[in-house]
């Protein structure tokens, strides 16, 4: 099994936070920053990382910080329906498409709300400039 580039980068990056960790528990950690150019915050995140990951290697890793879930993300069922209303409608606007389907009257406000309170924050930076 071949490791991809992204891990092997991944792996090297936690041996250094590792190493940094090490050197920090032997001189202190003010040292440590010296040495590994990191500020005092990240060490002591990855010493934290570190101790809650059962002090494996695995736990230094660059994770995502993307979120898994969203409670306002649409369902496949929504999105399939949004998708065949733009294929069979290519020029709809969002008023044309809120009067033919009635089920996305409450995602539609929502985008509307948001859009409206960009234009009113945009009219209120103007008026400023």
């Amino acid at each position: 099994m071949s490791i991809s580039q992204k891990d092997k980068i991944n792996r090297q990056t936690a041996i250094y936070r590792l190493k940094a960790i090490t050197y920090a528990k032997k001189n202190g950690v003010p040292k440590a920053c010296d040495r590994y150019h990191v500020s005092q915050a990240s060490l002591y995140r990855w010493i934290r990382q570190h101790k809650t990951g059962n002090q494996t290697l695995r736990a230094l890793y660059n994770n995502s910080r993307r979120p898994k879930s969203h409670p306002k993300a649409h369902t496949s069922q929504e999105l399939a329906r949004i998708r065949n209303l733009r294929r069979k409608h290519p020029n709809i606007v969002l008023q044309d498409l809120n009067s033919r389907n009635h089920h996305f009257q409450h995602l539609l406000k929502h985008y509307l709300n948001y859009h409206l309170n960009l234009f009113q924050f945009s009219h209120r930076l103007n008026r400023l400039l």
